[in-house]
């Protein structure tokens, strides 16, 4: 146990990338104490531990007995050429546990609460860095399938989170990637509000929101948000908050000076100014 706490540690401040998702797959099967195996379009499953686990044995045989969308049974009839096997095994695989095991982790009464709690903190992880690593290299028609599949699981991954704040950041990326900004946004403002001030995640989450909007050039909402926010600042962070309203003015002040020149485009300055600490 104490070995997978740190190899959840390192992964947790890790940037994401391939290896890193590989290593995040094979800690959530460590966690269960299952492998999981996808050959030849089918998923091979035996138990690697001893140590208490969700994953009935009688499931073991035929894995995809276990929860399973259609569109990620479709990705694994595909045959891929042999430079795109590695990519889709990897969505494959990570679709499917994000969507099979989260269901039974939080069915069993008798999982042990530590490592329940660390089930999902590694799924946690497990899902960051599919999403920044993995579903970036997933575009086209020819990966229509995949892509599908591992959005869908994302979206089931979410419902099982028994953190609120979790639950509600997995799904503003999830609606994010699907191009549906509104609810994207509703989603990032419902986790700041589910993220409690004292938090060590609260200025991550805050400043993420803040950057969506900026990012969508909604600066007045921007500004409105850091406003909103203020009295739950902790009197350390303020310096830092005082940094993004200061950087929020100045890119309004550039993006109404652009409006107001003739020929000039109106996403002057967006997106390029970052923060300064201890401007007010």
């Amino acid at each position: 146990m104490k070995t997978l706490v740190e190899k959840y540690r390192k992964l947790l401040v890790e940037e994401e990338s391939i290896s890193g998702l590989d290593r995040s797959i094979a800690l959530v099967e460590s966690v269960v104490g299952l492998q999981v195996r996808w050959e030849n379009g089918r998923f091979r499953g035996r138990r690697v531990s001893t140590d208490p686990s969700p994953i009935p044995d009688g499931l073991l045989a035929n894995p995809e007995d276990l929860a399973f969308p259609e569109l990620l049974r479709a990705s694994a009839r595909k045959r891929r050429k042999e430079e795109d096997a590695g990519s889709q095994a990897r969505a494959v695989r990570t679709a499917f546990l994000l969507t099979a095991l989260p269901p039974l982790a939080e069915a069993d009464e008798s999982y042990p609460a530590d490592r329940y709690s660390l089930f999902f903190d590694s799924c946690l992880v497990l899902f960051h860095q599919a999403y920044f690593a993995l579903l970036p290299q997933l575009h086209g028609r020819r990966w229509e399938h995949e892509r599908q599949a591992l959005l869908e699981s994302f979206r089931r991954f979410a419902e099982h989170l028994p953190h609120a704040s979790d639950r509600y950041n997995v799904l503003a990326l999830y609606h994010d990637a699907c191009q549906d900004h509104d609810r994207a946004g509703q989603f990032f403002r419902e986790t700041l509000r589910a993220t409690h001030s004292d938090a060590h995640e609260f200025m991550t989450t805050l400043q993420t929101y803040w950057g969506y909007l900026i990012e969508h050039q909604l600066l007045q909402e921007a500004f409105e948000l850091l406003l909103d926010t203020y009295p739950r600042v902790a009197r350390q962070d303020l310096e830092e908050v005082h940094g993004l309203m200061a950087s929020t003015f100045e890119l309004q002040r550039r993006h109404y000076e652009a409006r107001l020149r003739p020929g000039r485009a109106s996403r002057s300055g967006i997106g390029t100014l970052q923060p300064r600490t201890g401007e007010t």
